[in-house]
Formats: C-alpha cells, sequence, structure tokens
C-alpha cells in the first residue's frame, strides 16, 4: 500500500471538517460595508457579541450593523431581508410570509424572520399602502415579546412612528423616550428626539417640535461621525419646516440648501425629505414654482422612498393648478391614490 495515501485521506478529512466548520457562520453586515463573520453567541439591544473563527469575541454596537445573516436561515430569508432593506416591502412580505408556514428551528432566524414581518408591514402602511392598526399590532407584539433583540431599540422607534401616525401622540412619545433611554449612542438618542420633533410637528405644534429638534443637535456635541453627521442633518431639516411654519421660511430654506449641499444625493432618504422640506418652506415664501420643483425632485429621483414621495404628490397636486396645469395635477392625484391609497395624503 503506498504510505501516502493514509495521509492523503487525513489531509481530506481535515480539509472537510475546515470546510463545514467555515460555513457553518453567522454574518454580520456593517453600516461602513465590510462583514464579520462568525458565531453570534449573544444579542441585546446594544450590541452583538460573535465569536471569530480564532476563538476571540467581537462586540459590535447594534447602531454598527446593517444587517445579520444567520447560518442555516432559509435561502428566502435572505431575499426577504434585502427587499425590505431595499424599500419593497410586498415584495419582502409575499416572500416571508410564505417562510412563516415552514419550521425553523433556530431561535434567532424565528426572531428575524418575525421582526422582518413586522417591519415591513408598519413601514408599507406608513407609506399608505397598509392597514396600520393590524400593522402596529404585529410590531407592538414583536416589541414586548422580544426585549433582548437586537432590534428591539429600531423595532421601538417604529413603533412610536404608527402611533404618530394614528394620532396617539402620548404613546409615540412614550416610545421615542424608551430609545433615548435605552441607546447609549448619540445618533439613536438624536434620532429619537427627531422623531418625536416630528411626531410634534404633526399635531401643528412648530415650536414645541423646534425644542426637540434643537435638543437632538445639541445631544450630538463635537461628534463627527457619519452616523452622528447624518441626524445633525436631519435636525436641520427638522428645524426649517419648524421656521416655516412660524413665518420665517426664507431661513428654513437657506437652512435646507445648506443641508443638500452639504449632503450625498445617494442618500435617498434624506435628500427626499430635503426637498420635501425646501418646497414646504419655498410654499410658505410664496414661490410657487420653486416649490413645485423642489416636490418634483421627489416624484422623478426619489420617488423609491415611499412616505417622502406620498408627501409630495400630495403638494403636487396642490401646486399644479395654481401654474396653470390642472391635468398634471390630476396626474398626480391619480398616482398617489393608487400607490399610496391609506396615506394620510391621499385622504387629506
Amino acid at each position: 500500500m503506498n504510505p501516502r495515501y493514509p495521509k492523503l485521506a487525513v489531509v481530506c478529512l481535515a480539509l472537510v471538517a475546515w470546510t463545514a466548520t467555515s460555513r457553518a457562520l453567522d454574518q454580520i453586515r456593517t453600516a461602513k460595508g465590510t462583514a464579520i463573520n462568525g458565531t453570534v453567541e449573544e444579542a441585546n439591544p446594544r450590541e452583538v457579541a460573535v465569536k471569530l473563527p480564532n476563538g476571540d469575541v467581537d462586540r459590535i454596537p447594534v447602531n454598527e450593523i446593517e444587517y445579520i445573516k444567520f447560518d442555516g436561515e432559509p435561502p428566502q430569508l435572505n431575499v426577504g431581508r434585502k427587499s425590505a432593506l431595499d424599500g419593497r416591502y410586498e415584495d419582502a412580505l409575499r416572500v416571508l410570509e410564505k417562510l412563516a408556514t415552514e419550521k425553523i428551528d433556530r431561535v434567532d432566524v424565528q426572531q428575524e424572520l418575525q421582526y422582518l414581518q413586522a417591519y415591513s408591514l408598519a413601514k408599507l402602511a406608513l407609506a399608505g399602502g397598509g392597514d396600520i392598526l393590524a400593522a402596529g399590532k404585529q410590531l407592538r407584539d414583536y416589541v414586548q415579546k422580544n426585549a433582548s433583540s437586537y432590534h428591539f431599540l429600531e423595532a421601538s422607534e417604529l413603533l412610536g412612528d404608527v402611533f404618530t401616525a394614528i394620532n396617539k401622540p402620548d404613546l409615540a412619545a412614550g416610545q421615542y423616550a424608551a430609545v433615548e433611554r435605552g441607546a447609549p449612542w448619540s445618533d439613536v438618542k438624536m434620532r429619537a428626539r427627531i422623531a418625536k420633533g416630528h411626531a410634534l410637528l404633526s399635531q401643528g405644534k412648530p415650536a414645541d417640535a423646534l425644542g426637540e429638534f434643537e435638543g437632538a443637535l445639541s445631544l450630538a456635541g463635537k461628534e463627527d461621525s457619519p452616523l452622528v453627521t447624518r441626524q445633525k442633518q436631519s435636525a436641520e431639516l427638522g428645524k426649517a419646516a419648524c421656521l416655516a411654519a412660524t413665518d420665517k421660511a426664507a431661513a428654513g430654506i437657506s437652512m435646507v440648501e445648506a443641508v443638500i449641499a452639504a449632503g450625498d444625493p445617494e442618500q435617498s432618504e434624506l435628500f427626499a425629505r430635503a426637498y420635501n422640506t425646501l418646497g414646504t418652506c419655498l410654499r410658505a415664501a410664496g414661490k410657487k414654482k420653486e416649490a413645485l420643483l423642489a416636490f418634483l425632485h421627489v416624484d422623478v429621483l426619489y420617488a423609491s422612498q415611499a412616505q417622502a414621495h406620498a408627501e409630495a404628490l400630495k403638494n403636487l397636486t396642490e401646486l399644479w393648478p395654481e401654474v396653470g396645469q390642472p391635468q398634471r395635477a390630476v396626474e398626480a392625484q391619480e398616482l398617489l391614490k393608487s400607490r399610496y391609497p391609506n396615506s394620510r395624503w391621499a385622504k387629506g
């Protein structure tokens, strides 16, 4: 017998074992675009502990995590996840609802499926494409049953948005306050204050809302990380909307233009809100044509941002007749009602 064969067998077995080990890993994608492979050993609303292949344990702050792809999860779960993260909530739900009928043994994967379903339902409903009460119930159930989930703070904030949409300001404020208390990071605390400011704006309380936006900016201190910078920009947009509502539209216009000039147009959510805010400020200043162009930016370039797109369409239905193009108003109205039938913008 060739003495090399036993050695070769040992090598092959080692390779098989190494391959199996290398595949049996979770993957954490960070907001910076990097991937961390390992085994999720513990997760809570603040951090996820990952055991790396070399045996070390890496603790990753939740605010730096874009998503986690779990070892052994059904391939279609990642399809649904990507659809949800891309804002294609109906596509996500079609995939996720099928998975909900399958047997899933790993608890982490069960929780991920439940969260993605609740998240997609809530986002779709907030954009006017679903039953917001049913979505809110499912999201609330998730929050109440998964206090240790790494999605907990994000889910709590989203639940606050749902409460705002159904005109439950006290419940919304409670959710945002819980997020601010529970988050150790400035950017998440800021985001909670900004959400509370927008809730107050929707109630017609611009002075109170302004205090929340300014409070968010004060939380930033001297931090200049990309996450904090993004929230600073959001807070500035909130302040600009408050100025437009208090006869200070010119100052609001300057504030929004500064955000647009400093921002990255690829940040579609931020820019959709920026152009809507600019349009609001320009309307308050009596500049109808300029306002129309601002809202058209959202309609043409950022229609993937459903909530912002619905707001832009509502404004376009009101502005087109004022510039002598009533037929364009009819088209905008039809699109608003067909795409976002349950949106407050379609009903208002």
